[in-house]
């Protein structure tokens, strides 16, 4: 795991990229000439265990089936995809904590803003 740190602190002091991105490749990307391969596994999590906001807003939240699903599977919901995130994740909490209803994620669109792609 320090390997792979290692070699994403290099990559990002010397090149302008996101993160994540840099992450995702040295660890998915193969093997290759100056790349050899960390010593670390990945593992898949449950897509609905480990939620981000993306799958909630998009895709669960519209549907009886979905909130239901979302309710009893989610151990953690990361807010990464919205620009609103401190919104949307007072707006989670009070569903999950509070008791609100579904209705309290309404007044958000799916992504950026309700007029997407022209926001």
């Amino acid at each position: 795991a320090v390997a792979l740190m290692d070699r994403c602190t290099d990559r990002l002091s010397k090149q302008d990229l996101w993160d994540q991105q840099v992450f995702n490749e040295e660890l998915y990307f193969p093997a290759r000439p100056g790349a050899p391969r960390t010593p670390v596994s990945a593992r898949v999590a449950d897509i609905d265990t480990f939620m981000n906001s993306k799958r909630l807003f998009v895709h669960l939240r519209k549907s009886w089936s979905g909130q239901s699903r979302a309710k009893e599977k989610a151990a953690m919901i990361h807010v990464n995809y919205h620009p609103d995130k401190w919104e949307r994740m007072k707006s989670i909490i009070d569903i999950w904590q509070n008791g609100e209803s579904w209705s309290t994620l309404d007044k958000y669109p799916d992504g950026s803003c309700f007029g997407a792609p022209n926001c």
